[in-house]
């Protein structure tokens, strides 16, 4: 582990006391209850579903989020437009940003997060149809793997792309690799959270070893490849 790692842990660590939401899993349910008062993304959503309840509507529904929504977007597209001015400039933005899709799709992290996401949507569907195909003592397990078999691809490609800008900055700031690092933590936490999920599937279904065990052969190979990042870092 490079002094460069450690002093990144380090500025997360007291980044997570401001903004725990960069560093969560989006679980909220799963949060303890002192993070999640520091939490804005677990506030926002609080107040949104107790503006629905006391409107009368259901928790969820999305008026109650309208507003804050439609702020959120606007500061996207502010910050995420495309530069201004002449076509070209345009055009280079266009040409960057399709390296760095390109570099993201071919990278090996990549590949082994996205075969476990389609691979793991299709064993949940072909062995879960429903609420009701899923045994009482196992809900808590299915929801584990369901949760985390997106997150995982999601995260790893978010932090993917702070690697790749990393590598194209000749002063490298530390704020992107910073994210990266962070996000790279939130896949291992979904790692380990699937592999023991398996586990205890295995555990009261053994017949299901053929179908679960490339499964986790994937997460090994996405946890071998966040591995080899963060030493090279």
């Amino acid at each position: 582990m490079s002094e460069r790692f450690r002093r990144i842990q380090r500025e997360n660590e007291h980044a997570e006391q401001q903004s725990p939401y960069n560093f969560c899993d989006r679980w909220c349910e799963r949060c303890m209850v002192e993070r999640q008062k520091r939490c804005s993304l677990y506030l926002d959503e609080l107040d949104g579903n107790l503006t629905n309840i006391a409107e009368g509507r259901e928790p969820d529904d999305p008026k109650g989020f309208a507003a804050k929504d439609e702020r959120k977007l606007a500061l996207l597209h502010n910050t995420f437009a495309l530069p201004s001015g002449s076509g070209k400039d345009a055009e280079e933005y266009k040409k960057k940003q399709n390296a760095r899709k390109a570099w993201i799709a071919g990278h090996e992290l990549s590949g082994c997060a996205g075969r476990y996401g389609k691979e793991t949507h299709a064993f949940l569907r072909a062995q879960y149809h429903s609420e009701k195909d899923v045994p009482p003592h196992l809900h808590l397990h299915i929801d584990t793997v369901a949760w985390y078999h997106i997150l995982i691809y999601v995260k790893s490609k978010r932090a993917l792309a702070r690697i790749y800008d990393d590598l194209q900055e000749e002063d490298r700031e530390e704020a992107g690799i910073c994210d990266a690092v962070a996000q790279f933590a939130v896949c291992k936490k979904g790692v380990a959270a699937s592999l023991e999920a398996f586990k205890n599937i295995l555990a009261e279904s053994p017949e299901l070893v053929p179908a679960i065990m490339p499964l986790v052969s994937l997460l090994y190979s996405v946890e071998r490849e966040i591995a080899l990042i963060e030493n090279s870092l």
